[in-house]
């Protein structure tokens, strides 16, 4: 799994994930993983080629992820992406 860390706003997201995409057509890597993305972002990405987990913060303390607004929880779900949580305890 090779995670983007951080997400690059001057470099649209389809060119990221069209690299890593040839990485994994290369057999370099064999998934890709995003880190602290929005939905929308998931989405783009997702459309280029299948994002296998999101890392995000998730806890009792931050559930964000799991308000209508954000929807990315919801996003995870419909793709069929693993949601990796950072700081599970808070």
């Amino acid at each position: 799994l090779y995670y983007v860390h951080r997400i690059d706003k001057r470099v649209p997201i389809e060119e990221t994930m069209g690299v890593l995409k040839e990485l994994v057509q290369q057999g370099k890597i064999q998934h890709i993983g995003l880190s602290e993305c929005s939905s929308e972002t998931l989405r783009r990405a997702h459309a280029v080629h299948p994002v296998a987990a999101v890392q995000i913060e998730y806890s009792p303390f931050s559930l964000e992820i799991e308000h209508d607004d954000i929807g990315l929880l919801k996003t995870c779900r419909e793709l069929g992406v693993a949601i990796v949580c950072y700081s599970p305890l808070g």
